[in-house]
Parts: C-alpha cells; sequence; structure tokens
C-alpha cells in the first residue's frame, strides 16, 4: 500500500510546488507512469474549483490545489487518482 509516511515518501512536504513535483514523481513511479509524461501544475484553489486536482489528457497535465501543499494525505490521493487518468 502506497501510505504518505516517510518510508514512501522520505522528501519534506513544506507547501512548495518543487515539493509537490517530487511526492508526483514518487506516486507516478509506484503506478508505474513515467513522470515525465504528464506535466504537473498547481494553482491556487479558486482556479481549480470544487476539485483538488484535474486531468487534462491533451497534455497530459495534472492540475492540483495548492492546498494540497498541506496536506500528503490529500495530495497523495489527488495525485494517484489524476493519473489514474492516465495509465
Amino acid at each position: 500500500a502506497l501510505t504518505p509516511t516517510p518510508a514512501c515518501f522520505p522528501d519534506p512536504l513544506a507547501g512548495h510546488p518543487a515539493d509537490a513535483r517530487r511526492w508526483f514523481d514518487r506516486v507516478a513511479g509506484h503506478l508505474g507512469v513515467d513522470p515525465r509524461a504528464v506535466l504537473l501544475v498547481v494553482r491556487d484553489d479558486d482556479e481549480v474549483p470544487g476539485a483538488a486536482g484535474l486531468y487534462d489528457p491533451a497534455g497530459p497535465t495534472v492540475t492540483l490545489a495548492r492546498s494540497l501543499l498541506d496536506d500528503p494525505v490529500r495530495l497523495v490521493a489527488a495525485v494517484a487518482h489524476e493519473l489514474a487518468h492516465h495509465v
């Protein structure tokens, strides 16, 4: 199981977009997705209304709400959910 613990995610999550990229890459690796194949964008929550994240297959692009960067459980869940659209 993939859990947001130091065993699975040794990198800190301090609310920076660069943190999101490292966590995104780890989730992608666990799902067998090449993280370089999917663009990651972090937006203010009001730019992702009613959602934690969005997947656009045209990019492909995953857009995440900035508030996820303070919540490891929600971040991992949202990244896994959005990347599942790509698998």
